[in-house]
């Protein structure tokens, strides 16, 4: 792609009966919103990135991080396809490619079953995780404890709170 670009535009559409969305993860420098919207089991995230330096390619910008609603659904090696609408890039306002990354279904390959709310890595999300996000409730980045704690930020916002918390308690509901 010959000219850079300052924002990104795009919507992944999901089974929300099978995934959980748990956050988006900006792999280069950019403010990011991220919309989670569910009607019924149908989810859809809609993605903007503020690019806070320009890019002059379009690869591995973004990770979307889903935790396995139902662990019985799906196994390793499956293949799951989810629906992403065109990838829309912005050169300071215009749009420079209107279909970088064609609409269409994208598939995704579950290579392991361990969710990401499992920090004590015994294959369930359960009491031992909540409490192990609760003893570093409060902690922030920046504090001597972040460098341990910061695996518990699960929604990304440098603050181990109570959404961290929650994710763990509704996800646990599933297992105890």
């Amino acid at each position: 792609m010959a000219s850079a670009i300052d924002r990104v535009t795009f919507s992944i559409f999901y089974d929300a009966s099978v995934f959980n969305y748990v956050l988006a993860l900006a792999k280069v420098s950019a403010d990011i919103d991220v919309n989670n919207t569910r009607v019924g089991n149908r989810g859809k995230i809609d993605v903007t990135m503020r690019l806070t330096s320009t890019c002059v390619g379009f690869e591995d910008l973004i990770d979307i991080v889903f935790a396995i609603a139902d662990p019985t659904y799906l196994e390793e090696g499956d293949r799951y396809d989810f629906e992403v609408s065109d990838v829309k890039l912005y050169d300071d306002n215009y749009i420079i490619h209107s279909s970088v990354v064609p609409q269409g279904v994208r598939p995704l390959y579950v290579v392991s079953k361990v969710s990401v709310l499992d920090f004590t890595e015994d294959g369930q999300i359960n009491s031992a995780d909540y409490n192990y996000v609760l003893g570093y409730l409060g902690v922030s980045k920046g504090d001597g404890a972040w460098m341990q704690a910061s695996i518990c930020d699960v929604n990304g916002d440098d603050l181990i709170d109570i959404n961290d918390l929650m994710m763990v308690y509704y996800n646990m509901k599933k297992y105890d």
